[in-house]
């Protein structure tokens, strides 16, 4: 895994290597495999390196090429022998690196789309004048830039990187609003002046602007024609299998996330079926699971117990509760955190982590992320309806809601009616702002704020023969499951690079293209993926009902951190803002610990850790200008904009 980073000085003056050294210090500590610079006439570049898979060894970064191109580059090429053969290369030790730029030179902006697997670049073509700046279609990597009002460019994997600089001053209120809607927000940073690059996009940037295209969407794949039960199976089984194999490749020792359900089951053992046939050639996954006694509806150790007796190796387990979220601001332990979410439990738990894997080498975890979301785990019988009908299937969509109705049992009015109600709210931009509107201790600017969030990101809205029901539906879930990728809330004591084998994009394009009958039929979840996994899966875990959602023990967490969150609500930075009626709040936070009402629970812990970070970045910002410590001036606090 590849920190990069870079500079872009169009009207002077040159960057310099102390410049570039000033940068990579604040991250050096990820990159225990070396780093390097390449300095051009108006642009610098550098590489950090950790070395996660047998290829990444083979870089030698920054790159160049004949034609004074000049690429930094993070990630795995899947497709990379596919690739070699397109453009005619003549040796699969190619770097990675090397296949960017001739797939660059031979199909300029386009070979962004060409490219399969976990990565995100920045590319100089000094002919042109440009520079790109990329990442994969799922985002598995993240990739910040600023421009200034001059036009200098500055980019970087980590928001680290911007420590010596005033980039980080002054929050952004339009990420801070969609953290606390718990909505996407994904063009933009928790700073104002530091933004990100799309996932599944690139940006053009010039002497004129930055430009922004999106190169993959999850909408625009055509339905997979009708196969039998047994292609379907195949097919999935083969996807999934490549899947493994591309994020379990050799190179350094890899922990699986294990927690008793399918989607990380079906990992683990596919690993495992990869292994025994040798069609892998790496030392069997040591896999990482986490537990809570005290939650009676969230009891995950009799499901991995059972994979690891069928696999004959116990993994690394970890009593989840304690590290039910303080709500309290980190220690000052000389880390400034710089990403919203981490409170003293988070950090922890990433000690702990890093205690479980010191000395085992541990550099990537498995992650079944995506699973449920893609594999027909959450089916919407409504939207499925909705589908078949817009698409002129009556007898076919009577048939099935009658059989939804049996398995649901409700009525077949209740469902059409659901089915109506889907498309004619979808039919309406607005339709989720009414869900930020909702939410009672908003304020007008943060409500503003959050709306805007929405209205940035690329969403399908339901348009009579052009945008379907089911194009909807994967939009919105395509967007909000990749909020919650781990990487995104980085730690400040190792930094793992995470992999997820259901957004591998072979992967994904079979599922998004499935019937919708295959993924899920009435009163069988996963139909397809249970059939495929017979005899690889322990049938304890294919028959296993739902996982449950755990709720009684944050609930009883909540209602003792009462105290604490009452002190946060009256001390609230969030409130002197702007954002948050700090009367609203604690009416909501009573309801709740009365149980008087409980929708509000995950978002009055959303706005505990907001605020409980807010107060770290101020207590940081004070001990930085009691030491008159100019590295710190990045931890300064400026107010929050107000829209």
């Amino acid at each position: 895994m590849n920190i990069i980073f870079g500079i872009w000085r169009p009207q002077g003056p040159p960057v310099t290597a102390k410049e570039l050294e000033r940068i990579a210090l604040h991250t050096q500590r990820f990159a225990p495999d070396g780093q390097w610079f390449r300095i051009g006439s108006e642009i610098g570049l550098g590489v950090q390196a950790q070395y996660t898979h047998a290829r990444s060894r083979l870089e030698l970064q920054p790159a160049a090429d004949e034609a004074g191109n000049f690429l930094v580059y993070d990630g795995r090429l899947d497709n990379y022998r596919d690739l070699i053969r397109d453009l005619a290369l003549s040796s699969e030790d190619a770097p990675d690196s090397k296949i960017v730029l001739c797939a660059f030179r031979r199909w300029g902006d386009k070979c962004f789309e060409r490219f399969i697997g976990d990565w995100a670049l920045a590319l100089w073509n000094p002919q042109a004048h440009t520079l790109y700046l990329a990442r994969d279609h799922a985002g598995t990597r993240t990739l910040h830039y600023a421009r200034d009002a001059a036009g200098t460019v500055m980019w970087a994997t980590f928001l680290d990187s911007y420590k010596s600089t005033s980039l980080l001053d002054a929050l952004d209120p339009v990420y801070i609003a969609s953290y606390l809607a718990m909505v996407p927000c994904y063009t933009r940073s928790p700073y104002r002046d530091v933004r990100t690059v799309l996932p599944g996009s690139f940006l053009k940037t010039t002497t004129k602007g930055i430009f922004s295209a999106q190169f993959w969407t999850p909408t625009a794949h055509e339905q997979i024609p009708s196969r039998s039960a047994e292609d379907y199976e195949a097919q999935f089984l083969h996807l999934l299998k490549q899947s493994v194999a591309r994020r379990t490749v050799s190179g350094t020792p890899i922990l699986a996330q294990l927690s008793g359900g399918m989607d990380s089951t079906s990992i683990v053992c596919t690993a495992d079926l990869l292994r025994n046939s040798h069609e892998l050639n790496t030392e069997p996954l040591d896999t990482l699971s986490y537990f809570d006694d005290s939650e009676p509806d969230w009891n995950e150790r009799p499901y991995f117990t059972l994979v690891e007796e069928m696999r004959g190796r116990r993994g690394f387990h970890v009593d989840i509760s304690r590290y039910r979220s303080t709500f309290e601001r980190p220690s000052q332990n000389g880390a400034t955190y710089l990403y919203p979410g981490i409170d003293e439990s988070t950090v922890r738990q990433d000690v702990d982590l890093l205690d479980i894997t010191s000395g085992r080498g541990y550099r990537s975890i498995l992650s079944g992320i995506g699973g449920d979301e893609f594999t027909g785990g959450n089916p919407n019988s409504a939207i499925d309806i909705a589908e078949m009908f817009v698409t002129g299937m009556i007898s076919s969509g009577l048939r099935q809601a009658v059989a939804w109705c049996l398995a649901r049992r409700i009525s077949i009015f209740e469902l059409l009616g659901q089915s109506a109600s889907f498309v004619r709210s979808h039919m309406n931009p607005s339709h989720h702002d009414s869900m930020v509107a909702a939410i009672p201790w908003l304020r007008d600017m943060a409500r503003e704020c959050a709306q805007a969030a929405i209205r940035e990101l690329p969403l399908v809205f339901c348009i009579p023969f052009h945008a379907r029901p089911k194009m909807v539906d994967v939009s919105e879930t395509w967007w909000y499951t990749l909020r919650t990728q781990p990487h995104l809330k980085p730690s400040e004591v190792f930094r793992y690079e995470y992999r997820y084998p259901y957004f591998d994009r072979d992967f994904l394009e079979f599922l998004l293209r499935l019937p919708p009958e295959q993924l899920s039929q009435p009163g069988r979840r996963r139909f397809l993926m249970r059939r495929s996994m017979r005899g690889i899966v322990p049938q304890g875990i294919i028959e296993r009902r739902r996982k449950a959602f755990s709720l009684s023990a944050p609930l009883h967490h909540l209602r003792e951190s009462a105290p604490h969150l009452t002190k946060l609500i009256e001390n609230s930075i969030l409130a002197e803002r702007g954002y948050v009626d700090t009367m609203a709040i604690q009416r909501a936070l009573d309801d709740t610990v009365r149980g008087a009402d409980l929708r509000w629970w995950g978002l009055l812990s959303r706005f505990a850790g907001l605020e409980a970070w807010l107060q770290h970045r101020e207590q940081s910002a004070d001990a930085c200008k009691a030491l008159q410590n100019p590295v710190c001036t990045a931890a300064h606090t400026d107010n929050v904009p107000v829209a």
